[in-house]
């Protein structure tokens, strides 16, 4: 099912929760806000899969999506991890231009706003400081996720 490109969540409300935007004041969001793309997913979808080429990250505001990666046991792919609204997805593909290293499913209906690296590009020339702002919280979450792994992996040993 193709995503639809609306949303029911006031953005002016729910965005500025959002950790990754905690750089930003508002009258930054009220620029950046225009540069991303609302959509819906039913349960079920896949926002995408695992070494597919990656050029947007996604917010989630409302619904939940899981990180799956591909093992070699019996083909089962282990959760990485489970995202809820305010989370952000996509974000390595986004920054490094890397394929995918996980699939995203849609666990439940979800909405999301799209940000493509076409608009960060544009966002840049536009507005610098904005695109900076969002770039230091797109590497305060992704320091986040590297201290949790390495927590998870020093229970291992």
């Amino acid at each position: 099912m193709p995503p639809a490109s609306t949303t029911s969540i006031d953005l002016n409300i729910a965005c500025p929760r959002i950790p990754v935007f905690r750089f930003m004041s508002a009258a930054d969001w009220e620029i950046f806000k225009e540069y991303l793309e609302p959509l819906r997913f039913a349960a079920g979808d896949i926002l995408y899969h695992e070494g597919e080429q990656g050029d947007y990250l996604v917010y989630i505001l409302s619904g939940r999506l899981e990180a799956l990666k591909k093992t070699a046991f019996l083909g089962k792919p282990v959760i990485l991890a489970d995202f809820l609204a305010g989370s952000v997805v996509g974000e390595m593909a986004f920054v490094d231009g890397s394929p995918r290293s996980v699939t995203v499913k849609v666990l439940e209906d979800s909405e999301l706003l799209r940000f493509s690296r076409a608009s960060y590009e544009e966002l840049l020339r536009r507005t610098p400081v904005i695109g900076a702002k969002l770039l230091n919280g797109i590497a305060h979450l992704l320091s986040l996720r590297l201290r949790k792994a390495n927590e998870r992996l020093a229970t291992l040993f």
